[in-house]
């Protein structure tokens, strides 16, 4: 090598793990602040407020991950059918309508609020991905990193072909990168996945936004979604173990059953017990299906709720797997119970399978009866009809 080039070269002055992580690495290197939040924003409910208000309350680089579903008009203004509102489209046309320059503002907010390198994830659809968008991110550090095509099952409308997809567009505030940033390589970029319906013209698949969620964020990050319509942003960090802050102007209906209740308010214990019992039967339906991933998931979302409802009861911490861990190791020493680590660590050997899929079958029959048994523990140690040992 030339003796002017030798000179040139710099030594390496990043951390060791950005230096060692590969593009394909399963290992996050960038983490999101400890923040504090204002008293009007409580982490994990439906918060009715104008989007921008939320925005502008959040401090600023504190979220390593967004969500936001525009309520824009521009192809229903463009085909024009002339009844909605009458026979067709009544729940879509009563909702509050954005105009170009109100989505502008919301990413604006997002890319304010975002950390460096954090992700905002933008519902699209063919319309406007076709008419072009980049006007709502021009005056944002935020660049076009990906596309996700979401295939709905279900067709819709249209004068020549009739739409079946949505889009979602991936953002990335700078400096844009992957390694050491996007851990999950096998999401694919069209994503089968259909949607019940409900009250709401506006349901977004909710195990779509959690693979999404799970990719750039870690264990009790917050995630956000100013315009959070069915708040099914919500359904997903319950279910991969984030937080959720996130508001809606219109009176809205989720489409994740066990958050109905949930309207500007914190689930309570008896929630969180009930929706760890779903959580198990629908492991077990998914299971008998050969939905090795999602039930995997789901056996783990029924540990962390059952353990929440406990921490709750107990007025513990629980925000974070750290807290979660912490109860679990003061349950076990309370009570003298090898059962309740074994049980805990057996759940996250499955939440490890659905980001990995490197469980035998063996090990998933061996395993799957402890986590049940040990949610079965829980619920004793809920009744408090047992006392501790020491």
């Amino acid at each position: 090598m030339p003796a002017s080039a030798q000179k040139q070269i710099k030594p390496i002055s990043a951390p060791m793990d950005t230096v060692t992580a590969t593009v394909f690495s399963g290992r996050r290197t960038v983490q999101a602040p400890d923040i504090q939040l204002p008293k009007t924003l409580k982490p994990n409910t439906r918060l009715k407020m104008d989007g921008l208000k939320f925005l502008g309350l959040l401090p600023r680089e504190s979220i390593p991950v967004a969500f936001l579903d525009p309520q824009y008009r521009g192809v229903l203004d463009k085909l024009a059918y002339g009844n909605e509102g009458q026979k067709r489209g009544q729940r879509r046309s009563e909702l509050r309508q954005m105009t170009e320059a109100d989505i502008a503002k919301f990413v604006q907010g997002i890319d304010r609020a975002l950390i460096p390198s954090g992700h905002l994830f933008l519902w699209m659809d063919k319309f406007h991905l076709c008419q072009g968008f980049k006007n709502w991110f021009d005056a944002t550090s935020l660049d076009v990193v990906d596309l996700i095509n979401w295939d709905k099952a279900r067709l819709g409308m249209g004068y020549r072909s009739r739409r079946i997809t949505e889009y979602c567009v991936v953002l990335q505030k700078q400096p844009r990168k992957a390694k050491g940033v996007w851990k999950i390589h096998n999401i694919p970029d069209t994503w089968r996945e259909k949607v019940a319906k409900t009250d709401h013209p506006h349901n977004k698949p909710i195990d779509l936004q959690g693979e999404l969620i799970c990719a750039v964020s870690d264990e009790g990050d917050y995630v956000i979604d100013p315009a959070a319509g069915s708040f099914s942003v919500l359904g997903a960090t319950q279910l991969r173990g984030r937080n959720f802050l996130g508001c809606d102007l219109n009176e809205s209906v989720g489409v994740y059953s066990s958050q109905n209740s949930m309207n500007a308010r914190e689930m309570t214990p008896q929630e969180h017990t009930q929706t760890a019992l779903e959580f198990l039967a629908a492991s077990d339906r998914e299971f008998a299906a050969g939905e090795r991933l999602q039930a995997s998931e789901k056996l783990y979302g029924a540990a962390t709720h059952i353990v929440t409802a406990i921490a709750q009861q107990r007025d513990w911490q629980y925000r974070s797997h750290r807290a979660m861990k912490n109860a679990i190791f003061r349950l076990e020493q309370e009570y003298n119970d090898p059962l309740i680590l074994a049980g805990f660590l057996a759940a996250e050997d499955f939440h490890k399978n659905f980001f990995h899929n490197d469980m035998e079958e063996y090990e998933i029959e061996q395993e799957r009866p402890v986590v049940h048994r040990f949610v079965s523990r829980m619920l004793v140690l809920l009744d408090g009809s047992e006392s501790a040992t020491h």
